[in-house]
């Protein structure tokens, strides 16, 4: 019986897309650089790459901060922007978005009074927990497992570890883990021993060997699950 539920922040409960988008933008009207839809692309596919690089710790989010925007550039040939500087800007504007995901409020705060709610995000320390504080979610949620603060990473059994053991009174069958990313959010939890929710955010068609527990395309179907 499920009586404590773990939510991934970053497509999940906030919309990094919308959220990046316009951070990005900021940024570039600063710099004079143009915005194209393409250089929103390549960011996402950068991000992409770098953050599974952490995750397998090939690399530190430090080396993802010096790099990022350089292999940005590099592939769009933008040149006059100094990429580390761009990409400080982009963080300080990153900190301040806090759109949400469609249908996040009313769930969190509908589950919350049936509940023990929780927060795991791969992000740097204070990026989230000011962030959600903006959305108005955080007072929902009992604690924020954040990377930042505790230097694990999901899909590691350490991170998960780390979530159970500052969850008092909780056992693993009775924690679910809810999260946009496959790898990371699901697999690591599925293999730690939660029961798992795929929130398919962006409604993708996915070939996978992955098989989480529930999966969804709305976060407001976690009332009828739940």
């Amino acid at each position: 019986m499920i009586k404590a539920v773990i939510f991934d922040i970053d497509d999940t409960l906030l919309d990094f897309d919308k959220c990046s988008k316009s951070s990005i933008l900021l940024t570039c009207t600063k710099f004079g650089v143009e915005f194209t839809d393409e250089l929103f692309r390549v960011f996402k596919e950068v991000t992409g790459i770098l953050w599974r690089n952490i995750e397998d710790g090939l690399i530190t989010r430090e080396e993802l901060i010096k790099t990022r925007w350089a292999m940005i550039f590099e592939r769009l040939n933008i040149s006059g922007a100094d990429s580390l500087e761009f990409e400080k800007d982009f963080r300080r504007n990153l900190v301040e978005s806090s759109e949400m995901v469609e249908n996040a409020a009313e769930t969190v705060k509908y589950l919350a009074s049936r509940y023990a709610l929780y927060c795991a995000s791969n992000a740097p320390a204070g990026q989230q927990e000011h962030r959600m504080e903006k959305a108005g979610l955080a007072p929902f949620f009992k604690n924020m497992f954040i990377s930042g603060n505790i230097d694990l990473f999901k899909p590691s059994a350490e991170f998960f570890d780390y979530c159970l053991n500052n969850m008092p009174g909780y056992q693993k069958d009775e924690v679910l883990m809810v999260g946009d990313n496959l790898r990371a959010d699901i697999e690591g939890a599925i293999t730690y021993g939660f029961s798992t929710c795929y929130f398919n955010i962006r409604n993708k068609k996915e070939v996978t060997d992955i098989k989480p527990t529930y999966t969804i395309t709305s976060l407001s179907e976690l009332i009828n699950i739940l």
